[in-house]
């Protein structure tokens, strides 16, 4: 038996809901989060992560990869976020080789040439950050599959579900409901 999806307790869902009230937003759950695979891709989800943060930095880095793009005109150069993970409010693994819990998570915001990575809604909102900052931070490992004209490649991907700035006494709140469950 598969498992399900993961599970907040009713009392971190409460808590989550009466911080994002105040930000003037309503908490979501994974499922209805999930976009839409595009024509000729599958997704799979290895595993789902629900945490309180705090950002570390946004710094920018350079590909150090070998093909003759590299590293200017490869779209792995740019700009990184990276936060620490302080508590998990939730996480399943769902695949055999889904991530373990983490301690840190990056992702790139955007490449050298200032084309987004991620959604222009969450460019932005790390661009409010700054560090040190508190958020609820949530990410799903997915196994991709893009199939096209001339064959298919399967791939990792971690998208970012979720990026909401929280207060020091919000994420002190979540860090011990999450410490308790």
């Amino acid at each position: 038996m598969k498992p399900n999806l993961p599970f907040v307790s009713a009392v971190l869902w409460a808590l989550l809901a009466a911080v994002l009230a105040g930000a003037g937003e309503k908490p979501k759950e994974p499922e209805k989060d999930k976009p839409k695979p595009a024509d000729g891709e599958t997704r799979k989800v290895l595993a789902e992560h629900q945490t309180v943060a705090r950002l570390k930095a946004v710094e920018a880095r350079k590909c150090r990869g070998l093909t003759a793009l590299c590293p200017d005109d490869c779209g792995h150069s740019g700009d990184f976020a990276t936060f620490d993970v302080l508590a998990y409010v939730a996480y399943q693994k769902t695949g055999e080789y889904g991530d373990e819990k983490a301690t840190t998570f990056t992702f790139q915001v955007e490449d050298n040439r200032k084309n987004l990575k991620v959604s222009k809604e969450l460019a932005e909102n790390v661009r409010g950050l700054k560090p040190g900052d508190y958020v609820v931070l949530d990410w799903r490992h997915e196994y991709v599959t893009r199939t096209e004209a001339g064959g298919s490649s399967s791939f990792p991907e971690r998208p970012v579900v979720r990026l909401i700035k929280l207060s020091k006494e919000d994420a002190e709140k979540m860090i011990e409901a999450a410490k308790g469950k």
